[in-house]
């Protein structure tokens, strides 16, 4: 099933599947959102929880139990529930199961609320801990975007993104499919930052 937000500005689908964000289209029908061709990579916007990233060797021990867990954990693969729904804002919610605490040995509750005010739509992860024991856990977006947007004429080179709060942020390699926390450096976002294809080479 499909969640639509919607003002005179944008129109917003989110899927129940994953909570994730599928279309975000203008008034004059400029789509904003990645359509998921699968001949490049079949997916908008999927939800990462409770990894961010890949594991070595897709497992990790708990309490001298391992567990196996692929790339970005599991919130993505599965149905989430709504339990607020608007014109405007829609909360999207994903709690533990058996079928997940064989992956992850936590009780949690993941919320994802989308909320469209006029051009600007935010989406804020909640992560309530039930138990009475420390959660661990990672969480983020993996958004993708259409580029060109409005002229099909145009390069990745014509587009920037600007990041809040603009400061510079610890830049760690990536050695697909691992990070290379050890040589982590710099990197400047207090201006907003050029994209080009050398940017991406490392991401796949």
């Amino acid at each position: 099933m499909t969640v639509e937000l919607k003002n005179e500005y944008l129109t917003v689908l989110i899927n129940e599947a994953g909570a994730e964000l599928s279309s975000v289209k203008s008034s004059d029908g400029i789509e904003y959102m990645w359509q998921a061709d699968k001949t490049f990579w079949g997916r908008h916007a999927p939800v990462l929880f409770p990894i961010v990233g890949r594991l070595k060797d897709d497992q990790y021990t708990v309490a001298g139990q391992a567990y196996h867990m692929g790339q970005h954990g599991f919130a993505r693969d599965n149905d989430f529930t709504v339990v607020n729904q608007a014109a405007t804002q829609a909360t999207f919610e994903l709690t533990d199961s058996r079928a997940t605490r064989e992956m992850y040995p936590y009780a949690f509750r993941l919320r994802l609320i989308y909320t469209l005010t006029d051009h600007e739509l935010t989406v804020n992860y909640n992560v309530h801990n039930p138990a009475n024991q420390e959660l661990l856990f990672s969480v983020g977006g993996h958004p993708a975007f259409n580029v060109p947007l409005a002229d099909p004429a145009g390069t990745l080179a014509d587009y920037k993104v600007t990041v809040a709060p603009r400061k510079v942020y610890a830049h760690i390699p990536l050695q697909a499919p691992l990070n290379d926390a050890a040589n982590a450096d710099d990197f400047d976002l207090t201006k907003p930052l050029a994209l080009s294809r050398d940017l991406f080479k490392d991401a796949h």
